[in-house]
């Protein structure tokens, strides 16, 4: 089962959960107290293994990564397999020199903007922290460094999304990409009920609409809604396709936890559905046993949850690995 439409097949990676900030809908539960890291020794195995089963981006998120000590070495070795590269960032650390060791390095800088200041300052958890990502957008502007923008919209701050393009187009980034709340990590406890329902679903995604005709040519504008009937061109993967065929095709994005752990689709994915540590064995020997003894278990699961959102609703659109996680 391929999750995936586009031709990027991506293993995301979270080499640590430090972070200067303690955002609201933080999914991973970061923060400045949080130390420990995944080594290099580790990851640039890890790389050269996902780049033999297809994998052709990686994505290194956190955290904030840009304090992951090693991340210049880490995307030399995505390079060096000859993968293209992202970073996200909460952009408030994007100092000259950070920016710089970047350059020639990242294919795509994304940075998460959450609205006007306050909001963002707000869901952030820093008086400050909008003037900050303003401050460290000049550097990456400066530089040259391709940029993008993420909004994290809740059910409040859906409003502010055309603010949010502006901000984007106005400063050059090439990419908007729109992303709906998920209750999890610490949102679970400090945003309860902020996730956007499918009235707000369905808006967004019309929206979306008008901000591509808006942008054509300036900036593209993706938004992580589906609409369930699309659901229906999802074909399963027959056990005699499986056996050789490399992990790309099976299950994209590929997340690399802050602990090592490899689950399909997104950060917090079910562990039952995990491939094993990265910790404990190369990618290379987790895989096999994975899609040999689990992988159509997982497609199983994930044929029931797509059964159940082919169902008929008044408002179809929803958040794929949002429902997926919630579902299998």
């Amino acid at each position: 089962m391929i999750l995936t439409g586009s031709q990027a097949r991506v293993v995301q990676l979270h080499p640590t959960r430090r972070c200067n900030l303690e955002c609201l809908h933080c999914y991973s539960m970061s923060g400045p107290s949080l130390r420990a890291e995944l080594p290099l020794e580790v990851l640039a195995p890890l790389i050269d293994d996902a780049a033999a089963e297809g994998y052709n981006v990686v994505s290194v998120s956190g955290g904030e990564p840009l304090l992951y000590r090693a991340l210049p070495e880490l995307l030399d070795a995505a390079a060096a397999a000859g993968m293209a590269t992202t970073v996200v960032s909460n952009g408030t650390v994007l100092t000259e020199a950070r920016v710089e060791r970047l350059v020639g390095r990242v294919g795509l800088l994304v940075v998460s903007v959450d609205g006007a200041p306050a909001t963002h300052d707000r869901m952030r958890g820093r008086a400050g922290a909008f003037a900050l990502l303003e401050a460290g957008l000049e550097h990456v502007v400066a530089a040259g460094l391709p940029f993008g923008v993420i909004f994290t919209m809740s059910r409040d701050s859906a409003p502010e999304l055309p603010w949010v393009a502006r901000f984007a187009a106005e400063r050059g980034a090439s990419v908007l990409q729109i992303h709906a709340l998920e209750e999890a990590g610490r949102a679970v406890l400090r945003l309860a009920g902020a996730a956007p329902g499918p009235a707000v679903n369905a808006a967004t995604w019309v929206a979306a609409a008008h901000l591509r005709r808006v942008y054509a040519g300036r900036m593209t504008v993706h938004v992580d809604i589906v609409d369930r009937a699309d659901l229906a061109a999802v074909e399963p993967r027959r056990p005699a396709d499986v056996v050789d065929a490399p992990l790309a095709s099976l299950v994209s994005p590929l997340v690399v936890e802050a602990d090592g752990v490899v689950v399909p689709l997104q950060y917090g994915f079910p562990r039952r559905h995990a491939l094993g540590s990265v910790l404990l064995a190369r990618l290379r020997d987790l895989v096999p046993r994975w899609r040999a003894e689990e992988f159509l278990d997982f497609q199983a699961a994930c044929g029931r949850a797509f059964a159940q959102l082919r169902q008929p609703v008044e408002l179809p659109f929803v958040s794929l690995y949002q429902e997926l996680t919630r579902r299998v």
